[in-house]
C-alpha cells in the first residue's frame, strides 16, 4: 500500500496529538578525561512530546538476531534525530513529574509512515 503525501501528513498530525508525554533526547558525544582518555558524554536538549510505553522487560530479536531485554518502547514525532548511541530522559509521563528516569537507546529507531519507534532499557547517569 503506497500512502499520499495527504494520508501521511494527517497519519503524523493524529500521532503527534495523542502523544502524552515528555522528554529529552540526550544526544551521544566522545570527550578526553584529563588523562586523555575516551570518555562517553550525553547532551539533553529541548523537551519533545512523546509516547511512552513500559514493556516490563520483554525480549526482542534485533536485525542482526541478538537478542534485547527491552524494559520500554517510545513514539517519537518523525522529524526526531536519535539514534542507537543516544539516551532517552523522560520527564512528565502523563503530565507528572517522572524524576527524570533515563533510559539508553537499544537498537536502531524504527521508522513508520506517522513517527519513530525507539526500544529502551533502563540505565542509571
Amino acid at each position: 500500500m503506497t500512502f499520499t503525501t495527504s494520508d501521511l501528513s494527517y497519519m503524523r498530525e493524529v500521532q503527534d496529538y495523542y502523544m502524552q508525554d515528555q522528554g529529552q533526547v540526550g544526544t551521544w558525544s566522545e570527550t578526553r578525561g584529563a588523562n586523555g582518555e575516551s570518555l562517553d558524554d550525553w547532551t539533553y536538549g529541548a523537551a519533545v512530546d512523546c509516547g511512552f510505553h513500559y514493556t516490563g522487560g520483554k525480549e526482542v530479536e534485533r536485525e542482526d538476531g541478538v537478542i534485547l531485554k527491552v524494559d520500554a518502547e517510545l513514539r517519537l514525532p518523525i522529524a526526531t534525530t536519535i539514534n542507537e548511541k543516544d539516551k532517552f530522559k523522560l520527564t512528565y509521563r502523563y503530565g507528572e513529574d517522572t524524576t527524570d528516569e533515563i533510559y539508553q537507546v537499544i537498537a536502531r529507531p524504527r521508522r513508520g509512515p506517522s513517527g519513530l519507534v525507539v526500544l529502551l532499557k533502563a540505565v542509571e547517569e
